[in-house]
């Protein structure tokens, strides 16, 4: 059992370490990966037998990729936060069509899929497979230089803390709704899930949105920086040219 964590753990890093390397360079001389994934595995491992409450536990790990985000990668504050907390929803999401799809192979007691046995590393494979799948999409996207004020920022780590701990309730309600035969309560559950694929969509529009005004209202004062420093340099060379002018013609009073 303690194996097969493991090579859970290491399989979460190694995809954390693609997804995290295909949207933003690394710092210079920060070359030690093997050792940072290891790293990573060994906190989640322990933190997975502290007897913690899984939403608090998620929400540690998540705090542990974004510090990662922010110790061996490049770009911006923002940049780092997002794509350091994309793997949690990425694994949130597949953890619920995971559990969705035993679901629908009428597994008549999902709290299986927790104990050690066949139906839980089925489970486990199945959620692996779609968070790979995930990540990959993710890869394959464009990037854009994405930057918020410290504000923004704090609402957005608030946000996707929130959605992490409100998935995890989803699936403790799943989770009892299947097992007392609560079909329209998975029904709910289904449709509530909807919404929330939408709001995620709807939240990394907005990011990204108000990154490209924020990006563009910092360019503009910029320049106009740039245009007043060069008004003021010419005022400047303007008025040395009339002095030394007006020496050369008129000359120094005896």
């Amino acid at each position: 059992m303690y194996i097969m964590e493991i090579l859970v753990n290491v399989t979460e890093a190694l995809l954390l370490f693609w997804l995290l390397s295909s949207a933003m360079p690394r710092k210079e001389g920060k070359n030690r990966q093997v050792y940072e994934i290891l790293s990573i595995v060994a906190i989640v491992f322990v933190l997975n037998y502290m007897n913690l409450d899984y939403a608090v536990q998620i929400i540690m790990v998540l705090c542990i990729h974004i510090s990662y985000a922010f110790l061996c990668y490049s770009g911006s504050p923002m940049e780092k936060i997002l794509w350091g907390s994309s793997y949690m929803v990425i694994a949130s999401l597949a953890e619920r069509i995971a559990f969705k799809i035993g679901i629908l192979f009428q597994v008549e007691d999902l709290s299986v899929f927790l104990k050690s046995g066949l139906e839980r590393y089925l489970l486990i494979s199945i959620y692996l497979i779609i968070s790979a799948a995930s990540v990959w999409v993710l890869t394959r996207i464009s990037r854009q230089k994405i930057d918020l004020p410290f504000f923004y920022q704090l609402l957005s780590v608030g946000f996707v803390c929130c959605s992490l701990a409100g998935s995890d309730l989803l699936s403790d309600i799943l989770l009892l709704a299947q097992k007392n035969n609560l079909e329209e309560v998975i029904l709910y559950i289904d449709i509530v899930f909807g919404l929330f694929l939408i709001m995620a969509a709807s939240f990394v529009y907005l990011v990204r949105k108000i990154s490209c005004i924020y990006n563009e209202r910092k360019t503009l004062i910029l320049e106009r920086k740039k245009e007043e420093y060069l008004q003021k340099e010419y005022l400047s060379y303007k008025h040395m040219m009339e002095t030394m002018r007006a020496l050369k013609y008129n000359g120094p009073m005896i």
